[in-house]
């Protein structure tokens, strides 16, 4: 076989055992996403870490895109850095039709988030309550 074969074959079984992973973090939690990226690792302790044109669904018609995405189960919040651009994220209270910032941290054990922009740059959203 040549070398692109062997990649192909390696990156598919990579691809698929962190889509694996992904959903069994993630299984616990109220919503279940489907997170693709360029890269993907997972720490012993609870960390999932996607890198890379991260692309974010849900069930519930969620679109997220991020430069990174960060995911920490002991502190039930999902992190979003760079580039950050969100629609049709559905809470309890309020659906968030779009927003554009640098950083978007989701808190997944309660209904609420943050979104924060750098270097001079503006928050922009559209939600209803």
């Amino acid at each position: 076989m040549n070398n692109s074969k062997i990649f192909l074959i390696f990156f598919l079984i990579t691809n698929s055992i962190f889509n694996l992973s992904t959903k069994s973090i993630l299984a616990n939690q109220k919503n279940n996403y489907t997170i693709t990226s360029d890269t993907q690792t997972q720490s012993e302790d609870g960390i999932f870490e996607a890198f890379g044109n991260v692309i974010i669904n849900n069930e519930s018609n969620l679109s997220a895109k991020s430069d990174k995405l960060i995911y920490e189960k002991d502190q039930s919040r999902i992190y979003l850095k760079g580039n950050v651009k969100i629609e049709n994220y559905e809470s309890e209270n309020f659906l968030i039709e779009n927003v554009i910032g640098d950083e978007l941290i989701l808190f997944t054990n309660r209904s609420g988030f943050e979104i924060n922009s750098k270097n001079g740059n503006r928050v922009k959203s559209n939600l209803k309550f």
